[in-house]
């Protein structure tokens, strides 16, 4: 029933057991948590699970619209240091969940680190989808010199979309000077 007590609350990203494929009336499934509880969800609620994969096994433009579309999805998500939940999420939660909902594994932190897909590539070369790396702090390229991060700048709180182009109202003259590294899967 609609009006049972709440089992437990989810964000995006977590994974539930379909205790079975079909949906009851109205819509809801039956699923199975992590310690084995069964409760009820509406099925459109739910995305299949993707399971880490490896690069190659990806279409570049395809993941790179999902992987932003993905990011996007957290915009107005007030900065958490250390959350990647849409109750409060910081940098390197936003990059990193929105690449794992796209089932690919990146480090979660603010460096190319050996070991994980990401590898450093020109800013030239950016496009959306890839990362931009400042001391302490990582974005996520949409391209034409946008990006996306959480940030708790004074007056850009939370996820926020910010520019490069000096003559766009987003622009952050200091993430430009301070931009180190770039970064790619592909």
């Amino acid at each position: 029933s609609i009006k049972a007590p709440p089992l437990i609350s989810l964000t995006r990203g977590a994974r539930l057991e379909l205790t079975d494929g079909s949906s009851n009336h109205d819509g809801w499934v039956c699923v199975r948590l992590l310690d084995g509880r069964a409760g009820y969800i509406r099925e459109n609620f739910l995305t299949p699970y993707i399971p880490p994969r490896t690069v190659s096994d990806l279409e570049e433009d395809v993941f790179r619209k999902a992987v932003t579309e993905s990011a996007r999805s957290y915009l107005g998500t007030q900065y958490r240091w250390g959350g990647k939940t849409p109750l409060g999420i910081d940098c390197s939660g936003l990059c990193s969940t929105a690449y794992m909902l796209n089932g690919i594994l990146i480090y979660r932190d603010a460096s190319i680190q050996d070991g994980f897909p990401v590898h450093p590539i020109r800013r030239q070369d950016v496009k959306p989808g890839d990362l931009f790396y400042f001391p302490g702090h990582i974005a996520m390229s949409l391209g034409e010199d946008l990006f996306i991060h959480s940030t708790s700048k004074k007056g850009y709180f939370g996820v926020v979309i910010n520019s490069f182009d000096p003559s766009h109202p987003q622009y952050r003259p200091d993430l430009l000077q301070s931009l180190y590294a770039c970064g790619s899967i592909f």
